[in-house]
């Protein structure tokens, strides 16, 4: 994980700069891997959209069965379109580094929670890593390899490794 979900400067941390100090929300994970890295529908669903956006560059969102909307920004390629149904684990598009001031190569991930059918822009997201709180995992006592090596492969948390 190269930038958690929480607050934090423009470029990832706070600073002393106040160019770089402006508080924000990072709605999601951002995961480090190189472009062309597969990435994988974490549940079955539906993906609502394909687009271009300055700052997400090639974006995907996908609604999967349980509601819960998945987003994923920076990519490189589409293997899904708008209103394919999709597997769990099925390829649906590559990493890439897409979008302005991307830092580097990396799959951002977000997760927002839609209440009552709604998708509601305001509100709604949680940290992509409690969807594995119930599993018992001790995910802050892991270190960063760790952490990827489990959500890469056991939960097949966005993408796989080629």
């Amino acid at each position: 994980i190269t930038s958690p979900y929480g607050v934090r400067g423009r470029i990832g941390q706070l600073s002393s700069d106040e160019r770089y100090a402006k508080k924000h929300m990072h709605h999601g994970i951002d995961i480090g891997c190189v472009i062309g890295t597969e990435v994988v529908a974490p549940q079955d669903g539906v993906i609502l959209r394909t687009n271009w956006g300055p700052r997400s560059g090639m974006a995907m969102t996908l609604k999967d069965s349980d509601g819960l909307i998945h987003k994923f920004f920076h990519l490189s390629a589409y293997r899904a379109r708008k209103r394919d149904t999709v597997k769990k684990g099925e390829v649906i598009a590559l990493s890439g580094a897409s979008g302005r001031n991307v830092t580097g190569p990396h799959l951002h991930y977000e997760v927002k929670d839609v209440k009552d059918g709604q998708y509601n822009k305001k509100g709604g997201y949680f940290d992509p890593l409690e969807l594995f709180k119930n599993r018992s995992i001790p995910i802050k006592e892991w270190k960063n390899e760790e952490l990827n090596r489990l959500l890469l492969e056991k939960f097949n948390l966005g993408v796989n490794k080629k």
